[in-house]
C-alpha cells in the first residue's frame, strides 16, 4: 500500500511541503542543546547587579563545615589571681585560714606551683622573715654580711640583717645562722620568746611557776585554760621555762594540736615544727581578731 502525504499550502505563494515533515523540522533535536536568545546575555548580568545592590547575598556554596581551629595558645600565661586567692595545697590542713590571712596581708607569697608545702618542716630564715614583715621590721642590707652562712644575695639577707639590728635574733657562735636549719617544738618556743620580746620573763619564773605550766594538777579541774603536758619529762632543762612561758602567753595552743595522752596533753616537745604550724604562730601573734 503506497503512502501519500497530502501539501498544505502555506500562503506565501512558496512550495507547499509535506505536513509530516514541517511537524519534525520544529520538534528538538535529540542530543542537540537549545540556544539561548541573544538579549539574555545582556540581560541577565544587569539583574544579578540590581539584585545585589538591593542587599540580597547570593547563597554561599555548599561546602562541608571547616574543623574548629585548634586553641591558641599564650607565650606569655597570664599569672595567676591574688585577689582571694592562696595556695593549692591547704585541703584539710589545720590552720590553713591563718596561711591565707599570711599572704592577704602579704606576709607569704604565691610561688609560681602554686604549693605552700604546709607539712615540711619550717626553716630558720623563712620564719624569721614572715616575723620582720609580719611585725613591720625595719630591713637592713649592710655591704658587709653578719653571717657567714647569709650572703648579700640571700633572698632573705635584708630581713635576717634586719631582724638582728633590732635585737629580735643573736649572733650565734661560729658566724652562721644555719638558714636551712628547723625547730624542734621545745626549741621554737625559745626562740620565738627572743623574737617577742619575753626571754627575760621566762628566765624569772619561778620553778614553781615552771612546774604549774608543764605538769598536769590531779586536783585541778581538767578544763583550767592553764596547759600541763604529760610528756613534760621529755624537755630538757634549759627549755623548760620558755616551754612554760610560751605556754602561758598561749604560743603553743595557737601553734601545735596539743593531743591527749591517758587524758593529760602531749606536747611531743622532740618533734619538729612545721611551715603550717608557724604560720599559725605569726597570724596568731598579728592578725587573729
Amino acid at each position: 500500500m503506497q503512502t501519500v502525504s497530502k501539501a498544505i499550502p502555506d500562503g506565501s505563494g512558496n512550495q507547499p511541503e509535506k505536513a509530516s515533515a514541517r511537524l519534525l523540522r520544529r520538534m528538538r533535536p535529540v542530543g542537540r542543546t537549545r540556544q539561548r536568545p541573544e538579549w539574555s546575555a545582556q540581560v541577565l548580568p544587569l539583574l544579578l547587579l540590581a539584585w545585589l545592590a538591593a542587599g540580597c547575598q547570593p547563597p554561599p556554596p555548599e561546602t562541608s563545615a571547616p574543623a574548629p581551629p585548634p586553641p591558641a595558645v599564650a607565650n606569655n600565661p597570664a599569672p595567676p589571681p591574688t585577689e582571694g586567692f592562696a595556695f593549692a595545697d591547704l585541703a584539710s590542713v589545720r590552720g590553713a585560714e591563718s596561711i591565707r590571712r599570711l599572704h592577704k596581708h602579704n606576709v607569704l607569697k604565691v610561688p609560681p606551683d602554686l604549693l605552700f608545702h604546709p607539712q615540711d618542716s619550717v626553716r630558720r630564715d623563712d620564719f624569721v622573715a614572715w616575723f620582720v614583715q609580719a611585725s613591720e621590721t625595719p630591713t637592713a642590707s649592710p655591704e658587709a654580711a653578719s653571717f657567714e652562712d647569709v650572703p648579700p644575695d640571700s633572698e632573705h639577707y635584708s630581713a635576717i640583717e634586719g631582724a638582728l639590728k633590732e635585737g629580735l635574733i643573736l649572733a650565734p657562735p661560729g658566724g652562721n645562722f644555719q638558714p636551712a636549719r628547723g625547730f624542734s617544738r621545745a626549741r621554737f618556743c625559745q626562740f620565738l620568746l627572743r623574737l617577742t620580746g619575753h626571754s627575760e620573763t621566762a628566765l624569772k619564773l619561778t620553778d614553781a611557776e615552771v612546774e604549774e605550766y608543764l605538769h598536769w594538777d590531779l586536783e585541778s579541774d581538767r578544763t583550767d585554760p592553764k596547759s600541763a603536758y604529760g610528756d613534760a619529762e621529755a624537755i630538757v632543762p634549759e627549755l623548760r621555762p620558755a616551754v612554760a612561758e610560751a605556754t602561758r602567753l598561749g604560743y603553743v595552743k595557737a601553734a601545735f594540736e596539743v593531743s591527749p595522752t591517758r587524758y593529760r596533753p602531749s606536747l611531743r616537745p622532740l618533734k619538729r615544727v612545721t611551715r603550717a604550724e608557724a604560720a599559725a604562730v605569726i597570724d596568731f601573734l598579728f592578725f587573729q581578731p
